[in-house]
């Protein structure tokens, strides 16, 4: 990669994340002036509208109409500098160059399959604006009240895996859980995220988890589908959250030794399966209601320590291991990471599905990605890489991933 060429992308993707950023309020703030200068012009009485415009516009005797010339530049010019730059730098993406650096981070069962990953996880739909991510309004969920049937040809199994481990995984306690059907959609001129989920049950996940992603065949059949739009297996879809706090430090947490997966890993930072409660009307989106519950009963967090404008959904993605599927979240607070260590030393929690907790910083997190110092839970790797991204953009990755890998 030529530095010219590094340093050009580094530029364009900041003027694009200022543009981003800004375009709203730069907007508001043209028309606004704008507005007020056209309706000054009409106090005068008997004006016309030539009256107006050259009141507004005419700088021979009025300098300062250079203001209006100027908003009418930004009400033209930023929407569409805003397309031309995001049309730009998506065909500067940098999947190809991801993929070589990344290849050998690539699990052999998704080997076959394009799209930014991490060991056994594979992304199914990044958002098109990586660095920015999905708002919680950008996001649709489409609601299937049937449940999940288990196919023909398992269903002895599955009553027999159902009597043996009644006891033992608790399936007296059989809840509801939700699963996605399709692969999620989203493109850069229809940025939304479409999700459509229906009911399974806890014992089905298992099942197809302790039975069926042991076979390989069978397990990449069903990923292969999975990638090319309908999903066929049950599935707990849950929110992988990295929290970053006011200061900048990235949140790791050590899960207890009671949960059900990967006791005793690190985790960047927390879990949460969608619940019921999650689609019951008020309070909010399915997403904001998701990530409060999950922040408030993993850190005893309300709304008043974070911006819900702050939480942003960056991808669905596919735990091939164990065929779930999640969706990779990240989450700056709006308290330093002192104020949450106390709170976390403190305050009660709701949860106490962690017993240790750390905060790094960017760059730690990219040591640890290509040199762990713990046992991380799985999906840390992932939501690491996508942290790096949405933190410094797709050129400086790339390039702090090269000088690492020297």
């Amino acid at each position: 990669m030529k530095t010219s060429n590094s340093q050009n992308d580094k530029i364009l993707f900041g003027f694009l994340k200022f543009v981003s950023a800004n375009k709203e309020w730069l907007m508001t703030l043209a028309s606004g002036f704008l507005l007020g200068r056209i309706t000054n012009e009409f106090s005068p009485p008997n004006s016309n509208l030539w009256d107006v415009l050259q009141g507004t516009f005419s700088v021979a005797n009025r300098p300062t109409n250079f203001l209006s010339w100027l908003s009418v530049i930004l009400l033209a010019g930023v929407p569409l500098s805003y397309r031309f730059l995001k049309k730009l730098h998506k065909q500067k993406q940098y999947a190809k160059l991801f993929a070589t650096i990344l290849q050998r981070h690539k699990s052999r069962a998704i080997t076959p399959f394009n799209g930014l990953s991490w060991d056994d996880d594979l992304s199914l739909q990044t958002c098109p604006e990586l660095h920015r991510g999905w708002v919680a309004s950008e996001i649709k969920v489409q609601h299937d009240t049937t449940r999940f049937s288990m196919p023909e040809k398992y269903k002895q199994a599955y009553k027999e895996y159902f009597n043996k481990f009644h006891e033992e995984k608790r399936f007296f306690n059989d809840g509801i859980k939700f699963m996605l059907t399709r692969n999620p959609a989203s493109f850069l001129d229809s940025p939304t995220l479409s999700l459509n989920t229906r009911e399974t049950l806890y014992s089905q996940i298992q099942f197809y988890k302790d039975n069926i992603a042991i076979l390989t065949p069978e397990r990449n059949e069903l990923i292969r589908k999975a990638v090319d739009g309908y999903v066929e297996f049950p599935h707990s879809l849950c929110m992988h959250i990295v929290v970053v706090t006011s200061d900048d430090k990235v949140v790791t947490t050590k899960r207890s030794a009671k949960v059900s997966y990967y006791p005793n890993t690190w985790s960047c930072t927390a879990e949460e399966q969608l619940a019921p409660q999650d689609f019951e009307k008020g309070g909010g989106s399915l997403i904001s209601k998701w990530a409060g519950r999950l922040l408030s009963e993993e850190f005893g967090l309300n709304a008043e320590d974070y911006n819900d404008g702050n939480v942003r959904i960056l991808s669905a993605f596919l735990e091939s291991d164990i065929l779930n599927i999640s969706l990779c979240a990240h989450v700056v607070l709006d308290i330093p990471a002192s104020e949450l260590n106390q709170r976390l030393l403190i305050l009660p929690r709701p949860d106490y599905e962690f017993s240790e907790w750390a905060f790094l910083t960017h760059d730690e997190v990219l040591n640890e990605l290509f040199r762990p110092t713990k046992a991380y839970h799985p999906s840390s790797g992932y939501r690491m890489l996508m942290a790096l991204i949405r933190k410094y953009g797709e050129p400086t990755v790339v390039e702090k991933i090269l000088n690492q890998t020297k």
